[in-house]
């Protein structure tokens, strides 16, 4: 495990244009640069699902067993995140992000799995592909798709500010 970098705490550094919109339905998290999702990434665990120690898992080219960050929640236990930037999810991509943690080491035994993905994962396939999962796994496991993300960022102007420059 390593500490953030310290670019994830600084600024946006791609130049996506701002929303259209003063109030956009979903921010623009699908035109992001991977750094820069991961970033988000970062401030959600963070800010908004309120975890400490919030770090990087690997670096490039090291098995990652299924996981990009691990923070501790108020009762210290591990919770894992795993950043998909996809421009579309479907429910096979669903299965496998899923099963490449499950099937790893999972070394911090986190009870907690939460994919992070750029995308939509509205279709009804994955809904359904999610019930099925949470049913046959140990652990809870959450999806935050383009909407969510947005939703719970839009609720905090400071950070759509210092995520989007808006």
């Amino acid at each position: 495990v390593r500490q953030l970098e310290p670019y994830l705490r600084g600024p946006v550094t791609d130049r996506v244009l701002p929303p259209p919109t003063a109030a956009p339905y979903v921010l623009p998290i699908d035109q992001r640069s991977p750094e820069d999702f991961e970033r988000i990434c970062v401030v959600i665990a963070e800010q908004v699902d309120g975890l400490r120690d919030v770090r990087l898992y690997g670096v490039p080219g090291q098995k990652q067993h299924g996981l990009d960050l691990v923070g501790l929640n108020a009762a210290g236990e591990a919770v894992v995140y795993q950043a998909r930037r996809w421009m579309a999810f479907s429910e096979g991509d669903l299965q496998r992000a899923v099963q490449d943690y499950a099937t790893g080491r999972r070394p911090f035994h986190a009870k907690r799995f939460v994919l992070c993905v750029s995308s939509s994962a509205r279709r009804t396939e994955i809904p359904e592909e999610l019930h099925r999962l949470r049913a046959s796994h140990d652990f809870k496991i959450d999806i935050y798709d383009q909407e969510r993300l947005s939703e719970m960022l839009k609720q905090r102007g400071d950070l759509v500010r210092r995520l989007f420059g808006v």
